[in-house]
């Protein structure tokens, strides 16, 4: 053995790392529960969009199977000529895609 005495102190670089550790802790679970709740307002946030043309859908989809032609024609195209709807078939041609 050697004759060297033992330096049993800490070093003075580990109470700054104890004070990184514990803010460490205090910062995570924070962030943590701020994500969660970011999380959680995303989810319940209602798309307004997205449930009106759901409910557009599903009300065409009702209609279609009433066979109420004239009344989806009515919602999707709106009031416009046969004449009009002829010339831009016309326009776009109805042959298939080249």
């Amino acid at each position: 053995m050697s004759d060297k005495p033992v330096d049993r102190r800490p070093p003075a670089g580990l109470a700054t790392n104890s004070l990184m550790r514990r803010m460490f802790a205090m910062i995570v679970p924070a962030w943590i529960m701020l994500l969660w709740a970011a999380a959680a307002f995303a989810a319940d946030a209602p798309d307004s969009r997205l449930s009106e043309d759901i409910a557009l859908t599903k009300a065409t989809m009702s209609l279609l199977a009433a066979k109420d032609m004239t009344t989806v024609r009515d919602r999707l195209v709106g009031q416009i000529a046969d004449d009009t709807l002829r010339k831009m078939s016309d326009t776009i041609g109805a042959s298939e895609p080249a």
